[in-house]
């Protein structure tokens, strides 16, 4: 048999699955000829075929250093670099075949899954898989990456719009099935998503496909709506209920599962996530009080109790032992006895393996910013919305970092896009109208406050972002005033009464307004100034008929309602 006969046969053996004769027949031209890089290629192939990725990843080293450029050999060693938790060097990978084929669909989309995995919903691998899309408009495996990048970005109806496109390509796709069914689970269509999953299951379910759902769920903290599918998935490999403390019993196996379940647990932020991954924590800490996945949340759990010195020495002996797991909870439990500069320098032990970590990124901004190294921290924040700018809290930490640093318009810019992306979150907007209130735009402030809805939660934030820009209404008007209180025997001038009234206007209309969005949180404040402040105002003398006169009368009704309400115990 000739060598290339050789060849092809042993890539239609690997085709079929049979591998055993498709791996001696491969060794057999290597044999004669090293660097036969088909060979090789195709070696390798096999071998992530079967999970092998370690084999995989050495066999790809030797023909990746036979032909650098190598474009699939490339594409299979980013592949196999993910599924061993190395996705920042399958990023580094990935890019050098982009950078050969920059128009390739399968390198784009191959970029885009390494990113996905080291920075998730991140706006180049959105950008990436769109591309590929573009180039390949039946590339299933791009829109796949699509809707995994929804979904990680909690965009569940473009979720699922991706996820369909995949399968209109690829019906029998498993997983696209599985991150269709999320969507829907997430968007409350139980009786769909269960449907779906319980066909995938009896069809062609993979356990590399059941695992990745597993994990999936795992890291949502496994919530109420989909509870139903995790189990499905847990029967169809053959598992026990983990979720259920003491599961595990005493198998060695299961309590390395259920302690990496835990841990997977606290990456969520539902309610009583943390309290469920504890208990099963505690559980198999009972039976195995060396696990390390265990003990991280031990100290995670601590911490959120604000027992943060008892979880300090734990941290720090997890981080000795070279758990890399445990440098959330060692930040934590730094952060929490005080120690800014030592959770810093956690933190940046993984930056500098993955400088694109969201996550760690805003860590590292929140600990700059706390540190007054505001230059850095700004960098910091810039480097996160490069990355991901409609991730949650990224432009809102960018615009307080450029705040803080002095970088008044970029906190405009970053602030008002916080606003858009968060339209449920009141911080951004009273940012706002404080940032421009500040700089002397009151009338913009005063519009940004009155557009946040009375139904969003954090009235007591409001009303701050209120008694701000009342603050400097009345220091705009003192001078005014003043000028009014002295020319008691002459008529002001008209520009002077205006140019109060506009003032004293605003302050009244934002006062009003933080007392009906938060008296409780301003009530010290209100009970000191709004008095004195009524006092001045009812000395001036002032035409009747004037503006002027009704916002002082105003001001009079204010106090009285509130000194009501306080007395009555409504304020």
């Amino acid at each position: 048999m000739t060598e290339s006969n050789e060849l092809r046969q042993a890539e239609l053996l690997a085709d079929m699955g049979r591998h055993d004769e498709a791996d001696r027949l491969f060794a057999g031209v290597l044999a004669r000829e090293p660097d036969n890089e088909d060979a090789l290629f195709g070696f390798a192939r096999g071998l992530a075929l079967r999970k092998r990725h370690d084999e995989a990843t050495d066999v790809l080293e030797r023909l990746l250093s036979v032909d650098p450029g190598h474009v699939d050999g490339l594409i299979q060693m980013s592949v196999s670099l993910c599924r061993l938790d190395r996705p920042r060097e399958a990023v580094a990978v990935a890019r050098r075949a982009v950078g050969l084929r920059p128009d390739s669909p399968a390198c784009l989309v191959t970029l885009a899954e390494a990113l996905r995995e080291v920075t998730l919903a991140s706006a180049e691998a959105l950008t990436l898989a769109e591309r590929a899309i573009e180039l390949d408009p039946d590339n299933a495996r791009a829109f796949e990456a699509v809707g995994k990048i929804h979904f990680d970005a909690e965009r569940y109806s473009e979720a699922e719009r991706a996820q369909r496109e995949a399968l209109r390509i690829e019906p029998g796709n498993w997983y696209a099935v599985m991150h269709l069914a999320l969507a829907m689970a997430a968007m409350g269509r139980f009786g769909e998503s269960r449907e779906m999953v319980r066909t995938a299951l009896r069809v062609n379910a993979t356990p590399d496909g059941i695992d990745t759902a597993l994990r999936r769920i795992e890291i949502l903290g496994i919530p109420d709506q989909f509870a139903e599918l995790y189990q499905m998935a847990l029967t169809a490999r053959g598992l026990p209920d983990l979720t259920r403390p003491g599961a595990a019993g005493a198998d060695p196996e299961l309590l390395a599962y259920q302690g990496r379940l835990a841990y997977r647990m606290t990456m969520a932020h539902g309610p009583g996530v943390l309290r469920r991954a504890g208990e099963i924590a505690d559980a198999v800490l009972a039976a195995d009080p060396g696990n390390p996945d265990a003990r991280c949340v031990r100290v995670l759990a601590l911490c959120d109790a604000g027992r943060d010195s008892e979880a300090l020495p734990i941290a720090n002996k997890l981080l000795a032992e070279g758990h890399k797991p445990a440098r959330k909870a060692a930040m934590l439990a730094r952060a929490g006895t005080h120690d800014i500069a030592g959770a810093l320098e956690v933190c940046r032990m993984t930056l500098a393996e993955n400088p694109d970590d969201l996550e760690y990124l805003r860590v590292q901004t929140n600990c700059l910013r706390a540190l007054r190294k505001h230059d850095e921290a700004l960098a910091s924040a810039r480097h996160l919305a490069r990355l991901a700018p409609h991730g949650p809290d990224v432009q809102l930490g960018l615009g307080v970092a450029a705040k803080e640093a002095g970088e008044a318009a970029l906190a405009e810019q970053a602030l008002r896009a916080a606003m858009a992306d968060q339209p449920r979150n009141v911080e951004p907007g009273v940012r706002l109208t404080m940032l421009l209130a500040e700089a002397g735009r009151c009338e913009e402030a005063e519009a940004v406050i009155a557009s946040i809805p009375p139904d969003i939660p954090g009235a007591d934030e409001v009303a701050e972002g209120c008694l701000v820009v009342a603050g400097v209404a009345i220091t705009e008007a003192a001078p005014l005033l003043g000028k009014l209180h002295r020319r008691r025997r002459k008529a002001p001038a008209d520009d002077v009464i205006a140019n109060c009234e506009y003032w004293l206007g605003m302050a009244l209309r934002n006062w009003t307004m933080a007392i009906d969005r938060g008296a409780g949180r301003i009530a010290a404040r209100t009970d000191k100034e709004l008095p004195k402040l009524v006092s001045q105002l009812r000395k001036l003398t002032v035409p009747p008929e004037a503006e002027l006169a009704t916002i002082v009368k105003g001001f009079g009704a204010l106090l009285e309602d509130w000194t009501r309400s306080r007395a009555t115990g409504d304020g």
